[in-house]
């Protein structure tokens, strides 16, 4: 068939339809959604130009490089995946989210609980095991911390002092004034 063709009722392929460069498969009554090949770009579009939404759905939703190598996975009533390189990278859980490998940003905010195998910023490391290494341009210092016994240093200029504690209480604090020792 030549020029434009109307169709009342389904059509069926017994094999398949072909369109050439630049041709478009157009839906809706103001050709709302297209699809179809742009040979100036050699790309692929999937196009929504109307005021709705495109929606893609299935139970479970791949999307893939042209080797099938995945970039997106989201599970049906379960979490989304983001890959590099076909290695997993993120994962929405049912708590929050997982990165796997490093996380890099401009700005980290974290309310509530969270917790952290090591932490690194601008010079300081907080580790697991409760140590935290502080650095700056003028001076470090390194704060062990646990549940009877711990190092708390603070303060800063005239201000500044270091507690030392052991089965709980305070046995030493150390100020701009010398030296304060509770016990024997």
């Amino acid at each position: 068939a030549t020029g434009v063709s109307t169709f009342q009722e389904n059509v069926t392929f017994q094999s398949h339809a072909s369109f050439g460069d630049d041709d478009k498969a157009n839906f809706g009554a103001g050709d709302d959604l297209q699809i179809y090949h742009q040979s100036s770009n050699n790309s692929g579009y999937i196009k929504e130009s109307g005021s709705g939404n495109l929606y893609i759905q299935g139970s479970n939703l791949y999307l893939a490089d042209e080797d099938g190598t995945n970039m997106l996975f989201a599970n049906n009533n379960a979490g989304v995946s983001l890959y590099y390189g076909g290695g997993k990278e993120f994962e929405t859980t049912g708590y929050g989210a997982t990165v796997f490998g490093t996380l890099q940003s401009q700005q980290l905010n974290v309310t509530g609980i969270s917790t952290l195998g090591s932490l690194k910023v601008d010079g300081t490391t907080i580790e697991s095991s409760g140590q935290i290494n502080l650095a700056t341009n003028s001076s470090a210092f390194t704060l062990d911390i646990n549940t009877t016994d711990a190092i708390i240093a603070s303060g800063q200029g005239a201000s500044q002092y270091v507690q030392l504690y052991g089965a709980g209480s305070e046995k030493i604090r150390t100020a701009g004034y010398g030296v304060t020792v509770t016990g024997t």
